[in-house]
């Protein structure tokens, strides 16, 4: 995942999810977590991210 804008964060962030999602879909024991996100100028808001179980 590639950001043109962006702080090191959010894009350590979104590849964090995105390898989280390619993990989930690839392992059929991966659970749904809630993960609560505060963003500087966002309100925090809470979202469901796959963890993968090691197997």
């Amino acid at each position: 995942m590639k950001l043109k804008n962006g702080t090191a964060a959010e894009k350590a962030d979104g590849e964090l999810k995105e390898f989280l999602q390619y993990m989930s879909r690839n392992n059929p024991y991966a659970i749904f977590v809630k993960k609560i996100k505060g963003r500087v100028n966002k309100l925090k808001e809470t979202e469901e991210i796959f963890i993968p179980l090691p197997i």
